[in-house]
């Protein structure tokens, strides 16, 4: 009996020992939470603007970022050198057509945006000019990627002035694709043609 009692008396000491230590690691890591300073008025990036058809096609714009689902860079639309830019501003028989390009062929096809920003873009035909092994795998890439999608839209806009023309808004269009990579595109001025 005398040593059942002693075996109790070591577990409660245990069990004491361990709920203390628990409570002084809790005591010690309690550090004070860091301080979260917000952006001076006026600079903080508006989010989640309304998009629209005439939006989306009053301007041009260009890929700014590209990440696969894991949130690595797509190497073929991440090239410096080899931009690609896309334009949402072509209507035929009552159709919104959008065409993407690495400065060289084109590809593209009819698109709708319902009300809740989902893109949804079918198939059109691409022009298959020489244009050298990079700028072929971007336009490619953006292809496979683009014809027949579905996409979910966010708009952005922010403070600071856009770099490309500073009488414009400075707009990042997000593009997050069922598939899972997202695409960040910032608007330009559309080029006369």
């Amino acid at each position: 009996m005398t040593h059942l009692i002693k075996k109790l008396q070591v577990t409660v000491l245990i069990i004491v020992f361990s709920v203390t230590a628990l409570l002084g690691c809790q005591t010690l890591n309690k550090a004070p939470a860091p301080t979260i300073t917000k952006a001076p008025k006026g600079t903080e990036p508006i989010a989640d603007l309304p998009i629209t058809y005439e939006l989306l096609g009053r301007y041009q714009w260009r890929l700014v970022s590209a990440v696969n689902s894991d949130d690595k860079a797509i190497v073929e639309l991440s090239r410096p050198g080899f931009p690609v830019v896309a334009g949402f501003g072509y209507v035929f028989n009552d159709e919104h057509h959008v065409g993407f390009s690495a400065y060289c062929n084109g590809v593209g096809g009819p698109y709708t945006l319902t009300p809740d920003h989902t893109l949804i873009i079918g198939s059109g035909s691409q022009t298959m000019i020489g244009c050298g092994p990079k700028r072929e795998a971007a336009e490619d890439k953006i292809r496979a990627l683009e014809q027949s999608s579905r996409s979910q839209l966010t708009l952005t806009q922010l403070a600071n002035g856009n770099v490309d023309n500073p009488s414009l808004p400075y707009y990042l269009l997000i593009q997050k694709m069922a598939t899972g990579e997202t695409l960040i595109w910032k608007n330009s001025a559309l080029i006369d043609k």
